[in-house]
């Protein structure tokens, strides 16, 4: 995972410069994922999300296989930084760059198959705010193939924990009204 800073008017890159395969002050390199052996030996990493919260840039991504139904072995990752552009280090300390990651949803943990491409959705202000984690996962018997969840979203010690309870999107709408 690589991040690039852009123009916040057009949405395009600041500098022109072509990709560079390795950090150029352009590019800055953020993550690398384990190896995966079921492919090119690349470390598997995607599906990058920053969010920040409090005086962390929180770096959410993806480990391992997706998009294979019941057989997928995704899994989301974060580590934390106070800047966006890293380094991202996990609850032990270690680089998101070297492998690091603190596991946030198992590949078959919460009732699902294959977590990913995490997302936060937060609603209310201070005491009344409402975070809301969002993600797809696969059900074992394939129907329908792939499903989106909500859950509610809470910080322990610095660290983001997602409930086991799926979020109401009624509660949104009560607090809104």
């Amino acid at each position: 995972i690589w991040i690039t800073e852009l123009n916040p008017e057009s949405g395009e890159q600041i500098n022109d410069q072509e990709w560079v395969n390795g950090d150029s002050g352009v590019f800055t390199h953020l993550a690398n994922g384990p190896t995966n052996s079921d492919e090119d030996g690349d470390p598997w990493v995607e599906a990058a999300y920053i969010h920040k919260e409090g005086d962390y840039y929180y770096l959410f991504v993806n480990w391992y296989s997706c998009c294979m139904g019941p057989d997928s072995t995704y899994e989301i990752v974060v580590g934390r930084s106070d800047s966006v552009t890293g380094p991202y280090l996990d609850e032990a300390g270690e680089d998101m760059k070297d492998f690091g990651g603190t596991l946030v949803i198992a590949h078959e943990s919460h009732d699902i198959i294959g977590p990913g491409h995490a997302g936060i959705f937060e609603y209310g202000t201070g005491d009344n705010k409402t975070q809301v984690f969002t993600h797809h996962y696969y059900p074992d018997d394939e129907t329908p193939w792939a499903y989106a969840h909500a859950r509610t979203l809470t910080w322990e010690d610095g660290w983001p924990v997602v409930s086991q309870e799926l979020w109401a999107p009624s509660n949104y709408w009560e607090n809104t009204a």
